[in-house]
């Protein structure tokens, strides 16, 4: 046998040959009571060496096949107890090999040579000696589980000369073009990226707030597959951008000033300040494989209506608000169409002075632009009405004199 033999590239002749063989074989000896299913093909192994055979105790069964050749059969003791307890109609509930009666054994050698005398077809013949070589020593080990009933009941070894076997390697052929699946649509998550906000932003946050993404421009995303994570570029999308002049130094100062002031809660904790790690993604969007493709070249892609669905805001791989994707100057943003709050922190919470006016988030929970806000009232000490003054007089009490009347 040449040195060429490749077990994988012949496991599928061995499987419909032998596999099939000893399949036949058993179901038919037995009457077609058991299932019967190759696990396994190795070379040069013995039983305790083979994973699925560890700590099995075996009757074994040699049968010459000529030219000082033979081929070994090893049947579980599993298998046998509950062949010969059916069979006989033993009910002990123990068994041992050692035991065995004459009659027991020659049922199992009979067994032996019924399974190796169906194998002989597949054998090469004596006959041919140009086909044998005498040097090739190695042993392919054959390994049978056998089922009754969807349960594993014993297991059967068959160990086979390989330089007697002529086992057909599956021929390779490219059956089919990559550019046939191009069309084909696939589901995959988008990341567009994330922003750092504070825990006060994050309570607060309501429908149509804008969270700025500040940690990925609008020229790459990245896509998330169960087996590949990679950035790609892609090409803007001009239908996504919003109309918002930058302003200067001083300007975002000042809002940044009236932001505390005037919209924080004067009863903030010290840990709203925290900052706050939120991703945005698109959930399982539909993408034909030749795009697919495209972006594991690095390729340019245009997403066209993918990033007109909608976008999910994530803290720690948990949902908390969804909404639109908008480009804001240079970066991606999300504008918050739906907030996922807890019904208790709903019920328990404060009405806040800026709930009702659009938010415009960015770097440090400091917007880049909001919208023109109207200056919110200072409250004032609420003056207590006095009661009007009585007269001295009035506070008289006044005298009946009906009761003295005649």
């Amino acid at each position: 046998m040449e040195n060429k033999f490749n077990l994988n590239n012949t496991y599928s002749w061995f499987e419909n040959t032998i596999g099939k063989s000893v399949t036949d074989s058993v179901c038919l000896f037995f009457e077609n009571r058991f299932g019967v299913y190759l696990a396994s093909i190795g070379e040069n192994q013995t039983p305790k060496e083979t994973a699925l055979l560890k700590n099995e105790f075996f009757y074994t069964t040699r049968v010459s096949i000529k030219n000082k050749q033979n081929a070994i059969l090893r049947v579980t003791s599993d298998f046998i107890r509950i062949v010969f307890h059916d069979t006989f109609g033993s009910n002990g509930p123990l068994f041992n090999l050692e035991n065995l009666t004459e009659l027991e054994q020659k049922i199992l050698n009979s067994f032996a040579e019924f399974i190796i005398k169906d194998i002989n077809t597949f054998l090469i013949n004596e006959n041919e000696t140009a086909k044998i070589d005498p040097t090739n020593k190695t042993e392919l080990n054959f390994v049978f589980l056998i089922k009754n009933k969807d349960t594993t009941c014993g297991k059967i070894s068959l160990t086979l000369p390989l330089n007697r076997l002529e086992p057909v390697e599956i021929k390779k052929e490219n059956s089919f073009n990559y550019a046939d699946f191009e069309n084909n649509y696939t589901y995959v998550n988008l990341f567009a990226g994330c922003a750092k906000i504070s825990l006060d932003d994050l309570k607060n946050l309501s429908k149509d707030d804008i969270i700025v993404l500040e940690e990925r421009n609008i020229q790459a995303m990245t896509l998330k597959t169960e087996f590949l994570t990679r950035e790609f570029k892609v090409k803007p999308d001009s239908s996504l951008m919003l109309d918002i002049d930058e302003e200067d130094e001083i300007e975002e100062e000042i809002e940044k000033q009236e932001y505390k002031e005037n919209i924080m809660p004067e009863n903030k904790n010290l840990w709203d300040d925290i900052q706050i790690e939120l991703g945005a993604e698109f959930q399982k969007v539909k993408m034909p494989l030749g795009e697919l493709k495209q972006i594991s070249k690095g390729q340019v892609v245009e997403l066209g209506p993918v990033v007109h669905n909608e976008i999910s805001l994530l803290v720690e791989n948990k949902t908390i608000a969804k909404g639109d994707l908008v480009i804001i100057n240079d970066k991606y943003g999300v504008k918050v169409t739906e907030v996922f709050a807890n019904k208790n922190d709903e019920q328990n919470a404060m009405p806040s002075s800026s709930a009702d006016v659009p938010r415009t988030i960015g770097v440090n929970g400091v917007p880049p632009k909001k919208p023109q806000e109207a200056a919110p009232q200072k409250a004032r000490p609420a003056q207590t009405k006095q009661a009007p003054q009585k007269n001295p007089e009035d506070n008289k009490e006044e005298f009946d004199y009906s009761n003295f009347e005649e």
